[in-house]
This record gives structure tokens, C-alpha cells and sequence, in this order.
């Protein structure tokens, strides 16, 4: 088995904390990005892992670096960042926040 740097169960304990932080349901994220709700409900537990294009879309949702969901950073940024902005700030790295 090859060795990654994060665990699903790791990942799955993030996704849950930052949705319930957020205050969304399982079925609220699920109708955001297209999936069903116990596909939601895998990834919280660690049944499953996302994609990398699905972590980036939540990451969008919870406004939250991608490595911060992955378990390589522990720096979440609650940025508060108005709808109508399309600034991606989940590429940017921990000097980049820091600067905005």
C-alpha cells in the first residue's frame, strides 16, 4: 500500500469540523457540490477520501487552504471574503495569507 501523507480518518474528522463550523447539514454541503449526503457522511468518517478537485470545492465552501484539510498544516484562515470576489486563496501558502 503506498504511503501517504494524510489519513482518511484525519481528513474525514477535518471535513466533519469544518461543516459543523460553517453550520451547514450533511445534505446542505451534499447540494452544494453535487454529491448525495451519505457520500458526505463516508468522508467525515473515513470510509472514503474526496478527490482533489472535490477538496478544492469545499475548501472554496469552508474558505480553507487545502492544506489545512489534509492534515499538512494546522493553520486555518477564517478569512471573511465577499461572494462576489473570485480570489482562490486556497493556493496560496502561509506567507501569501499572511500578506493578505
Amino acid at each position: 500500500m503506498k504511503k501517504t501523507y494524510h489519513s482518511d480518518k484525519a481528513v474525514g474528522t477535518r471535513l466533519q469540523q469544518l461543516r459543523r463550523e460553517s453550520g451547514y447539514s450533511q445534505v446542505d454541503i451534499a447540494n452544494k457540490i453535487g454529491v448525495s449526503r451519505s457520500c458526505i457522511a463516508n468522508w467525515e468518517h473515513g470510509y472514503r477520501i474526496p478527490d482533489c478537485f472535490t477538496v478544492k470545492q469545499l475548501c472554496r465552501i469552508y474558505k480553507v487552504p487545502v492544506d489545512f484539510v489534509y492534515g499538512t498544516s494546522n493553520h486555518k484562515y477564517n478569512v471573511k471574503i465577499p461572494d462576489y470576489f473570485e480570489i482562490d486563496f486556497t493556493r496560496l501558502n502561509d506567507n501569501g495569507m499572511i500578506m493578505v
